[in-house]
């Protein structure tokens, strides 16, 4: 989200934050009482509950809640995708507002 949205309500993003920990432990932890959740809004209902299981449990399934786990990967992809096309340079650095899951962490 834009730096501004952050500013003018960060208190709604910190609980945003706090549900999105919530749901992917329950993703990690319990898959049978995510499954449902998941068939219905991100399946549309279009596949069955039982293929959504064996998708969440699946070892290629990689939940996860912390943005700090992924700023190796994220830096990695920036790299490999740099070529002489593109002429602007993105840092990574700054990507992620660590402190928004910091603090929605504390609240838990």
């Amino acid at each position: 989200m834009r730096e501004n949205v952050l500013a003018e309500k960060r208190d709604a993003i910190v609980k945003l934050i706090e549900l999105h920990v919530k749901a992917t432990d329950l993703l990690l932890n319990d898959p049978a009482a995510a499954a449902p959740h998941v068939q219905k809004f991100v399946a549309k209902g279009l596949l069955e509950e039982e293929i959504v299981l064996n998708a969440l449990k699946s070892p290629s399934s990689n939940f996860r809640a912390d943005p700090e786990s992924i700023l190796e990967s994220t830096q990695y992809m920036h790299d490999f995708q740099h070529n002489s096309k593109i002429n602007t340079k993105v840092s990574v650095d700054g990507l992620f507002d660590l402190t928004v899951y910091k603090e929605a962490q504390s609240n838990m």
